[in-house]
């Protein structure tokens, strides 16, 4: 069966900038990208690796920028705002036309639940991580203590 645009879905800009402003931006390229095929404009992927690879590249600087980390924070959310509303803006063309030509709109349900299932994930490990921290930590400080008295 050839697919054409009637049997393709893709999600809404709308809806990938939402999960970008909640989740993170790594969550909004990824579905940016995987949107972007599903328009029919995977070319368009070479410029959202390029912009991921720079915000990448601000992160980490910005956090070493010695104007505090109230400063650092607002330039990595400015950064991650930015970068959202480039590629927002760009797909909301694409979107347009695709609907337009008889495309479907996806279902946002499928990316939720796998955002909300990464960071339960990613925070059950950095608690995990710390649990452990904690407890090597008091081991050394006990043993500590027995070597002193």
């Amino acid at each position: 069966m050839e697919v054409t645009k009637k049997n393709r879905a893709a999600w809404s800009p709308n809806v990938i900038f939402s999960i970008g402003i909640i989740f993170s931006f790594l969550a909004a390229t990824l579905f940016y990208f995987i949107n972007y095929r599903k328009l029919g404009t995977p070319k368009k992927n070479k410029n959202l690796l390029m912009g991921a690879a720079g915000l990448l590249l601000i992160f980490p600087a910005a956090t070493f920028l010695p104007l505090g980390e109230i400063i650092s924070t607002i330039v990595i959310f400015a950064s991650n705002l930015l970068f959202l509303l480039y590629f927002y803006s760009d797909q909301m063309v694409i979107f347009e036309e695709f609907i337009k030509d008889g495309g479907r709109k996806a279902s946002p349900v499928i990316m939720v639940t796998g955002c909300i299932a990464v960071a339960l994930v990613v925070l059950s490990l950095l608690f995990f991580g710390d649990s452990i921290e904690a407890e090597y930590l008091n081991s050394k400080v006990e043993r500590a203590a027995e070597l002193t008295v």
